[in-house]
């Protein structure tokens, strides 16, 4: 059948290009094609290949990077075509299929595709595979190019391949595919007028929006104007902007975005009069908006980035590239002149990145390798990767299978992880839907697992009716994922009635498209169970509980105490409970979805879908990282010895006991290194003590004949630990005499040597009682008193049996020292003569020799 688009419209640049296509798929199984946004690659390429390339009965898959788009082109190239969707042209999503068995032109997703490459299919009714938007490189388009180009060098020669974008990196991708043909077209229909107004400092992007909406308000006469922001929340915010302008209340303003049903999403692009359509990036490519004239680019986008150190995705709102930026432009210029106004300044596009990050960094890895070792026809060791990811993020990824039991410790894919990798979800959902299964709650299982894969099922409200309707029909507050699950079997009983589904605050086709994925999945396990037409039963909830944690047990959050209002997570994280949530009173929870958002200040943690996990089960559902840790500790608060058991989990303190059932020599113990670390203040073990023990080591070190036992750091400690013994408490220790297990430490012989190897004290000619000796730790003894005590004194003065001299420290009057030396001789005759006549004036009534 003719390519009806190119007979109505010549003009479309790829025309030009149709038979150079034609006829190098013809000759070969390769072509990468450029063309600029607006030249009719998308919906015409595909039909130049059925046309005039592929022969009935084979098929030709379109590769689409977003489901939207790919319905949207769909019916559109049925339409062209003058056929009903379903029938020669068609299109395939997750859960969701118009195309029949005259189908011919198929778009899917990039999930259908990678899903049939990843379980061995050789796609032998596909003809040509042509993957669209290639630039936006999500991980999906990578790998199943990889694949799809795979199986084209083993068991499919014939299969024909094409990759296009308006911005491809050919250089990238010639050196993955050398052997394709490269064309490109350049230029556009119409020109586009570019123009940078960057918005005040002070000013909201959506107040910007819309003030340049106003301003080019006659472009709209006969045209369509497109604003691009990050997300759903800045796109209500540029809606109420724009109606609170009079100048702008006689267009229709029209929202755009991925969650939106597609009845909504086909209103908001339908061709009628001029309208405001606010978009997310899901219309910088593929889709057709009829008569464009003019785009409001924010420059922004809403960037999910998995971190492999951490394993959680962190939401980032960020400037887009250049590349983005030119797709954006191209939505104008379509069927007439158009105008792009970009609310950044010229300079600043010069600084944005040329292409958007390869979405192979940005992922979780763990459902890619899962996929890829389970694939009888790939081996991952020399898999062909277009760009190879990080090995952290690699690395993280085995973590986690081998922590949900998906891969062995050698990892070798275990019969659960082949059981996980039927199934289009990642493997911790995967591994709950499993778990749930054994448990024969695979019906009430297959709804939270998708459940847990989806955002968009509840509208964010902080209204309090709604939230208690959500109470209610939830039937739990231990469980933010099973309440889901009741309100999703309640909303389905009632066949999603629309005033119940807004009492609740649900999204009714959300809600319809989880139940009917939820089916799916008891499909693809085989099992003859339909879907629940009533709430889990107690029983039934708590097992759904105990699958929760398996998929998600290195996600324990803590709360230290119910009015704190954070949780403290593995890793020294801390994060709140989403407003959301319905489990407020909880201690310890399990977290399905943690998020990590950029705000002004820092960074913020939010802990979503949140399941209460009981201390009873959890150390014996932990199947690894779980760990008890006992220890005995002095508390200076209470001023007494106390045990701590401490419950961890994944490096965080869940459960913390204490107790003061501590035995006699474990207390003594623990007093004994708080004494000796300075941590409590012993008065009893004073300088005597000190001395005492300097004695008793001297005299081993020089005499040993004796056998005297060394008091070293283990003696000292035992000796502390024989003193405090039967001691409970701060006031108790300060009461413990010393003396009687120090001097316990010698026999009474050897406390003789001692007194005879290093005298406590000796006699000096000039004083009435004898003076006393001072051993330090390094063996010295140091014999100090003043100048006029020395006269007359007969040297050397020894200890240890004659065999060592003491040291002098000679003092002045006042007992300040003023000379040390082992020589008491030569100090007489030498440095005594300047000290004497110093010290002299000063004290002249002491006597000076």
């Amino acid at each position: 059948m003719p390519c009806y688009l190119c007979i109505m419209n010549p003009l479309l640049p790829i025309e030009s290009l149709r038979e150079e296509i034609c006829q190098t798929l013809a000759k070969g199984h390769q072509l990468i094609l450029k063309a600029p946004p607006g030249s009719g690659k998308s919906t015409m390429v595909p039909q130049f290949i059925f046309d005039s390339v592929i022969s009935a009965p084979s098929q030709i898959w379109i590769l689409q990077p977003r489901r939207m788009a790919t319905r949207m082109l769909a019916r559109y190239v049925a339409s062209l075509r003058g056929r009903p969707l379903g029938q020669e042209v068609g299109y395939l999503v997750r859960n969701e299929r118009q195309a029949g068995s005259s189908t011919r032109i198929l778009f899917v997703t990039e999930g259908v595709l990678m899903r049939r490459l990843l379980s061995g299919d050789h796609l032998l009714e596909v003809g040509a595979v042509v993957f669209d938007e290639f630039h936006e490189r999500h991980a999906e388009t990578d790998i199943t190019l990889a694949l799809a180009l795979q199986l084209q060098q083993t068991f499919r020669p014939d299969l024909k391949i094409i990759v296009m974008s308006a911005t491809l990196n050919t250089q990238v991708l010639t050196g993955f595919m050398p052997g394709a043909v490269v064309l490109e077209i350049k230029g556009r229909l119409f020109p586009v007028n570019i123009r940078y107004v960057p918005g005040r400092r002070d000013e909201q992007v959506w107040e910007a929006a819309a003030l340049q909406i106003e301003a080019f308000r006659q472009l709209l006469q006969n045209g369509t104007a497109l604003v691009f922001m990050p997300g759903a929340f800045e796109i209500r915010k540029t809606i109420e902007a724009i109606s609170r302008r009079s100048s702008l209340a006689a267009f229709d303003v029209c929202p755009l975005y991925g969650s939106l049903s597609g009845d909504e999403q086909e209103a908001a692009v339908r061709a009628g009069k001029p309208k405001i359509i606010v978009s997310t990036n899901v219309a910088e490519t593929s889709i057709t908006i009829p008569g464009v004239t003019l785009v409001v680019d924010s420059g922004m986008v809403r960037v999910s980035r998995f971190d492999p150190r951490r394993e959680i995705d962190t939401l980032h709102t960020e400037f887009i590239s250049r590349s983005s930026s030119d797709q954006r432009a191209g939505r104008a210029g379509r069927t007439a002149d158009g105008t792009c106004i970009r609310l950044w300044s010229e300079f600043h596009h010069q600084q944005l990145a040329e292409t958007d990050t390869p979405g192979i960094y940005l992922v979780d890895m763990a459902g890619v390798l899962l996929g890829l070792i389970n694939n009888p026809d790939t081996d991952l060791e020399t898999f062909n990767w277009i760009e190879a990811p990080k090995k952290d993020a690699v690395a993280a990824g085995f973590s986690l299978l081998q922590r949900l039991k998906a891969l062995s410790p050698d990892l070798k894919i275990t019969e659960t992880g082949r059981k996980m990798a039927q199934f289009p979800l990642h493997p911790r959902y995967a591994r709950l839907f499993v778990e749930a299964e054994k448990e024969h709650c695979a019906h009430f299982g297959a709804i939270a697992a998708v459940l847990a894969e989806s955002d968009a099922l509840l509208i964010a409200s902080g209204d309090q009716v709604i939230r208690q309707e959500r109470l209610y029909h939830g039937g739990t507050s231990d469980s933010d994922l099973i309440a889901g699950v009741n309100l999703l079997i309640y909303v389905a009983n009632n066949r999603f009635d629309l005033n119940l589904c807004r009492q609740a605050g649900i999204n009714p086709n959300q809600a319809r498209q989880l139940m009917e994925s939820a089916s799916q999945l008891l499909k693809l396990s085989g099992s003859r169970i339909t879907l629940p037409d009533q709430s889990p039963s107690v029983e039934e909830t708590e097992i759904l509980r105990k699958c929760i944690f398996l998929a998600f047990a290195d996600r324990v959050a803590v709360r230290p105490d119910y009015a704190a209002g954070s949780f403290r997570l593995s890793g020294g994280r801390v994060g709140r409970l989403s407003p959301d949530s319905l489990v407020q009173q909880a201690r310890i929870v399990v977290v399905t979805d943690l998020e990590e958002t950029k705000q002004r200040g820092g960074t913020v943690l939010t802990l979503r879908k949140v399941t209460i996990v009981d201390e009873s089960w959890i150390i014996k559902l932990s199947e690894e990282g779980f760990m008890r840790h006992e220890s005995v500790s002095y508390d200076k608060k209470s001023g007494r010895v106390i045990r701590k058991t401490e419950f961890v989990l994944n490096d965080m303190i869940f459960n913390r006991q204490i107790t003061e059932d501590v035995g006699a020599e474990e207390i003594a113990s623990v007093l004994a290194g708080a004494v000796l670390s300075g941590e409590i203040q012993f008065s009893q073990w004073d300088d005597r003590v000190e001395a005492f023990i300097n004695r008793v080591n001297f005299a081993a070190a020089n005499a040993p004949q004796y056998g005297l036992p060394v008091i070293d750091a283990d003696a000292r400690r035992f000796i502390l630990e024989q003193i405090l013994y039967g001691c409970r408490s701060l006031k108790e220790v300060g009461r413990a005499d010393p003396w009687h297990a120090l001097r316990g430490w010698l026999s009474v012989l050897q406390l003789s040597a001692v007194d005879v190897v290093a005298p406590e004290t000796i006699d000096l000619p000039h004083r009435h009682r004898p003076v006393r000796l001072r051993y330090d730790v390094n063996g010295n003894v140091v014999l100090s008193e003043t100048i006029q005590a020395f006269y007359d004194c007969p040297t050397p003065i020894t200890v240890a049996e004659g065999r060592v001299e003491v040291m002098y420290e000679l003092l002045s009057p006042a007992r300040r020292p003023v000379q040390l030396t082992r020589n008491l001789e030569q100090f007489w005759k030498g440095s005594y003569l300047e000290i004497r006549k110093e010290l002299k004036g000063r004290y002249p009534k002491h006597e000076w020799r």
